[in-house]
């Protein structure tokens, strides 16, 4: 017997030296939303230091997620887009939740049951005005996705 190779798919990457990868850090979030958006990130990252002061922003080509010590720790991330920023805390649907985020005047759009992520649309401007609200359900994330509850 002889054996054949058709064709060998074992690499899983592209030969081809000169294909570049995307960069993707804070000045692509910036193009792809908005520079306000992307600063509205950095408000939400405020809160969260008063969590954990060692917490940054980690830019990935889908998402802004939040790392610590350069290891990810996505109990929330963040989706720019050119008019609002839509923060995704990681949390079990639950009523409690729903009833807080329903009375808070947020912009909550559909859970997320396959991710487990409440979104909240939130614009230039209503930061101040919602930051009990989400410091509430941001800790609570924080929590729950580091096993604390």
């Amino acid at each position: 017997m002889i054996f054949t190779v058709v064709l060998d798919q074992r690499l899983g990457f592209a030969l081809d030296e000169e294909e570049e990868q995307e960069v993707v850090d804070r000045s692509y979030w910036e193009k792809k939303g908005s520079k306000t958006t992307v600063c509205v990130a950095d408000e939400v990252l405020q809160l969260l230091k008063a969590l954990d002061h060692e917490l940054e922003l980690k830019y990935n080509k889908f998402y802004i997620g939040v790392a610590k010590a350069n290891k990810p720790l996505n109990f929330v991330i963040f989706r720019p887009k050119k008019t609002s920023l839509r923060v995704e805390p990681k949390l079990q649907k639950s009523d409690e939740i729903e009833a807080m985020l329903e009375s808070s005047g947020l912009d909550v759009l559909e859970y997320d049951s396959r991710n487990q992520r409440y979104r909240i649309r939130l614009s230039k401007g209503e930061f101040k005005k919602h930051e009990d609200i989400l410091k509430k359900i941001l800790e609570r994330a924080y929590k729950e996705f580091n096993g604390y509850t």
